[in-house]
């Protein structure tokens, strides 16, 4: 069995997407937007009162938008927590390859909400490329200051871990999890993203007493 690892055109999360989003952000196959049902630009959204002597001006009725046109997430919104990981997840067996594959989608899932990629990036092996694109597509949307808002992922199923035959030390889980219906605005775009079922296929290696993701593909699948 070979690695599984999505292109760098993935759109995912995690629930996570995956997975996270993890998803996590919706967790699309690649080069897909999975569940995307309304994408606004922000200069037809924006109604700016002009002559405004605030840095913040009204926009839409709902949402404020800085002077350059950058759209502000609700300061009153709940964030997540830095999730931390159990102390099943740190064993070197089949049960903590499955819980360690439920943190890396809570992780993921922490990485859209929150903007902070250093936990994925922790977690992940340079082999992960969806790892690898998961971390670049949040950075660069920090950079634009956008922001993911109300993603939620729910595990409904994680099935039982196992060693990939022929790959000493190579483990595979999937997982199924649900990504709750959310916003996204890459700094330019505002996007509503529906609700969706994605299976998250994950294998991990353990290294230096921790696992890490080695690989990560996801799809959306029906309910």
């Amino acid at each position: 069995m070979m690695l599984l690892n999505a292109s760098r055109k993935s759109v995912g999360v995690l629930l996570a997407c995956v997975v996270v989003s993890v998803s996590l952000s919706a967790c699309g196959s690649a080069g897909s937007e999975q569940g995307m049902s309304a994408s606004l630009p922000v200069e037809d959204a924006v109604q700016s009162q002009v002559g405004s002597p605030d840095d913040v001006v009204a926009m839409s009725g709902i949402y404020e938008v800085t002077r350059e046109g950058k759209l502000l997430r609700y300061s009153s919104d709940p964030r997540l927590d830095k999730p931390e990981l159990s102390d099943v997840a740190k064993v070197h067996d089949n049960n903590g390859a499955e819980e360690f594959a439920q943190y890396f989608i809570r992780v993921v899932e922490y990485t859209w909400d929150s903007g902070d990629t250093s936990l994925l990036k922790e977690i992940s092996l340079p082999s992960c490329t969806w790892c690898e694109y998961m971390s670049a597509t949040t950075d660069e949307r920090m950079k634009n200051k956008g922001w993911v808002r109300n993603l939620r992922a729910t595990v409904i199923e994680v099935q039982p871990a196992f060693e990939v035959p022929d790959h000493p030390g190579l483990w595979h889980v999937d997982t199924v999890s649900e990504t709750s219906a959310h916003q996204e605005y890459d700094g330019k775009r505002l996007k509503e993203v529906e609700k969706e079922r994605v299976r998250l296929s994950l294998q991990m290696r353990y290294e230096e007493g921790a696992w890490k993701i080695s690989g990560s593909k996801g799809e959306s699948i029906s309910e």
